[in-house]
């Protein structure tokens, strides 16, 4: 009775974790900005807890009739995994607030370190969150071709 449950609870802590993951550090630019703060003590974190990225993605496309199949089954793997009961993402109605608003730290991340943080979530540990918080079989769980279309789901459309 307990099982599909735990089952929920363990998905959502790792949708969170991932996404909690892919949300800090890099914004795409290759700059800093002034000020430091935060955004600077968590990229310094990362830049010396990162493991090197070993996957190559496929091409995916957003435009078109080809686009938006793989935007709309991104959006089936983010609902189905249960990533939005932990993160608020305005592109999937999500609004959860365990995990970090999606909508603010996910734009500019890199498809790769999307990736990255889903298949291998401990490669990476943010601050405040401890290792082996995600399971680390959703590489395994979700067919490769929904999780490359979650990942452009993600880099595309948070923030937006």
């Amino acid at each position: 009775m307990h099982l599909p449950r735990m089952r929920l609870l363990a998905v959502a802590g790792a949708c969170g974790a991932v996404l909690a993951l892919a949300a800090c550090g890099d914004d795409g630019g290759g700059e800093t900005t002034s000020g430091g703060g935060a955004a600077s003590s968590i990229r310094t974190a990362l830049e010396t807890t990162t493991r090197p990225l070993t996957t190559t993605l496929p091409e995916t496309t957003t435009t078109g009739p080809a686009g938006s199949a793989v935007l709309a089954t991104g959006r089936e793997a983010f609902d189905s995994n249960g990533c939005g009961s932990c993160h608020t993402l305005a592109a999937a109605d999500a609004t959860g607030s365990v995990g970090p608003d999606l909508d603010e730290v996910l734009p500019g991340r890199s498809a790769a370190f999307i990736h990255q943080s889903i298949v291998d979530p401990d490669a990476v540990i943010a601050p405040g969150f401890a290792a082996g918080t995600m399971p680390t079989d959703f590489g395994q769980r979700i067919p490769r071709a929904q999780l490359a279309a979650l990942v452009t789901f993600l880099r595309t459309q948070a923030g937006r």
